[in-house]
């Protein structure tokens, strides 16, 4: 082989080995570019976990103060079925008793019957009441 012959050879070579530098620096950078922007959605998707994350919180923190509102309100209803139920059952055991009803016989006699108002209805829808919202006895 000639000298000319061997130095086209390796003018070749060298410029095959140019344009492979060439095209892998293009790939570096095009992986670089793609980094940058995978950072970038990276970035964006751990600002849109926090936010979410922090909502979820609220939401959490407002479901525990609803969770202890409605605790509270449940032993007030409790409570306050409890007294109902007690004054019912109150009122029967005094209306059933034989000094209770001597009283009104004696009035009767002596006053005649009584037109007053009387808490019947009331009574009626205690007791309803009651048996409607499931905690009558």
């Amino acid at each position: 082989m000639s000298e000319k012959s061997l130095f086209i050879q390796a003018t070749d070579i060298i410029r095959a080995r140019d344009e492979r530098i060439a095209a892998l620096e293009a790939e570096v950078a095009q992986n670089e570019t793609d980094l940058l922007r995978l950072n970038d959605l990276l970035d964006t998707a751990e600002a849109e976990r926090d936010a979410l994350r922090a909502e979820v919180e609220s939401w959490q923190r407002v479901a525990g103060l609803r969770t202890a509102e409605l605790d509270a309100h449940l032993t007030r209803t409790e409570k306050a079925e409890a007294a109902l139920r007690t004054l019912l059952d109150r009122m029967e055991r005094i209306e059933a008793s034989e000094a209770y009803r001597s009283v009104w016989v004696i009035a009767q006699i002596h006053a005649g019957p009584y037109h007053g108002e009387t808490w019947a209805v009331e009574r009626a829808a205690a007791h309803a009441a009651l048996r409607g919202t499931g905690l009558s006895g």
